[in-house]
């Protein structure tokens, strides 16, 4: 299930708000009811509005289009999405069955004489607790809601990209606030740390070692996702002295379809394990793979890829079932996925990151393996309406999000929470390669505004223009 924002619901969310300056009495189907004009002390925002006396885009606007869709990343649509509202998440794991005795080393043999006795059987287990849902939650800027419908240069209007208009800054302030909380999931999703307050576990947490059993304290290396870190060398470096880093990828995906079968889980269909790299890495995996494929020597360099044959082999591996890419193992494919909300570190000469194998089913994708959940907020936000009477909070995009406003008298300020979590029942069925090193013509870049490696390096908060707009004098 993608995470995609709805504008619809956003719309007719931010429409409804037009009621909150009203002191009580009745009110229409869209309104809240049981508000009051005061509920909390705000102050007005001086950050730059959308439209207005006082809007960001006056008539020497050279972009007249203006994008506030939701678009979905790639990568958490790959995973899915569903809700769930357990507190308390276990995962179980049968490490081993085995004879008698295997545990201590003692076991004995199955065969028996006719009137013997038949030796018994063990079996172990792990058990391991997912740590709790996490809370995201922004709010957007302090509006006066008597200001919402003033129009100033309505010749350039702003819009979505389906082509709706975005014409008031409630709307505005609504999709503002989510798109930054929608940000602030993708840096999660890889650094989240579950014993950090209102955080969840990201991949560089869930993707390790070091997995224990949560009832007697025992290590479960079954549990453990393979790790291995490349400590900022190049893909052609050799860790072991004698294999480079495409030989621990395919090893890695060979290992993780081992273990698939052993599981009795038949297998991961193509599409259900992935290859997730930020996409400077991208380029100089598919690079390498082409050199180790078909290079004189497998030598990973720029005069063994300009030949006729490489040039025609790496052109091959564009595309695949995710159009960022894909490599073949054993003459299936592996889909590559970019996700370039990762960290980028910069040593000597090359830039580095990392690389994750990632599998989201087995069982020819009938059994789920990874994915996000989240709280969903439809369920406390209508029991809040049943039990108070109050409309006061409105839950959004199928229960994902918890959008309510604070107001203070003419004042108004919107904030939306979402409550999610990543949800792993194999991290033995998932791996990460650290800092690996790559060098290309351009540097990278980041589509995190909160990176060195944003496209912008001058960073300007759009405050209010109104300071530099006087009334002409009369006439």
């Amino acid at each position: 299930m993608a995470l995609n924002i709805d504008i619809e619901q956003l719309l007719r969310m931010a429409a409804a708000t037009g009621a909150l300056s009203g002191n009580g009495g009745s009110y229409g189907a869209n309104q809240l009811p049981g508000m009051r004009g005061k509920e909390a002390s705000l102050t007005l925002s001086g950050l730059g509005s959308l439209t207005g006396c006082c809007g960001l885009f006056q008539d020497q606007s050279n972009s007249p289009l203006f994008s506030l869709t939701m678009q979905d990343e790639a990568f958490l649509a790959w995973m899915g999405w569903v809700a769930n509202d357990e507190c308390r998440q276990f995962v179980k794991l049968l490490s081993y069955t085995g004879p008698s005795g295997t545990a201590s080393g003692t076991q004995g043999t199955g065969e028996k004489a006719a009137c013997d006795d038949a030796a018994g059987v063990e079996f172990g287990t792990c058990e391991i607790l997912l740590p709790d849902k996490g809370r995201l939650a922004r709010s957007g800027p302090t509006r006066d809601l008597t200001e919402n419908n003033r129009r100033l240069w309505a010749e350039q209007p702003v819009y979505t990209l389906d082509g709706r208009q975005i014409d008031d800054d409630l709307t505005w302030s609504t999709v503002l606030a989510g798109r930054v909380v929608y940000d602030d999931l993708k840096r999660m999703v890889i650094t989240g740390n579950g014993s950090s307050a209102n955080q969840f576990e990201g991949l560089e947490r869930i993707v390790n070692t070091g997995y224990v059993n949560v009832t007697n304290g025992v290590r479960c290396s079954a549990m453990d996702s393979i790790v291995v870190n490349w400590a900022n060398h190049a893909m052609s470096y050799k860790l072991n002295g004698q294999h480079a880093l495409v030989d621990y990828v395919i090893a890695i995906v060979r290992r993780i379809r081992q273990r698939i079968t052993w599981a009795g889980m038949g297998r991961a269909a193509v599409g259900d394990m992935v290859i997730m790299l930020p996409t400077f890495l991208r380029d100089c995996l598919l690079d390498a793979f082409t050199c180790w494929s078909v290079c004189p020597g497998a030598q990973y360099n720029e005069a063994n890829l300009n030949t006729l044959e490489a040039r025609t082999f790496r052109n091959s591996l564009n595309g695949g079932q995710y159009g960022d890419g894909q490599i073949f193992v054993d003459s299936q494919p592996v889909p590559v996925l970019t996700y370039d909300w990762q960290a980028v570190t910069h040593n000597a000469t090359y830039f580095t990151g990392d690389i994750y194998v990632l599998t989201r089913a087995v069982n020819n994708g009938a059994v789920p393996v990874l994915r996000g959940q989240y709280i969903d907020m439809s369920k406390p936000a209508n029991r809040f309406g049943e039990v108070s009477g109050n409309g006061h909070y409105k839950a959004t995009d199928g229960g994902r999000f918890l959008w309510y406003w604070k107001t203070d008298n003419e004042c108004i300020q919107p904030t939306v929470v979402f409550r999610p979590n990543l949800w792993c029942s194999a991290p033995w069925a998932q791996a990460r390669i650290q800092d690996v090193a790559c060098m290309g013509p351009l540097n990278p870049l980041s589509p995190d505004p909160t990176s060195s490696y944003y496209a912008e390096d001058y960073l300007s908060t759009a405050f209010c223009p109104e300071d530099y707009l006087t009334a002409s004098p009369p006439q």
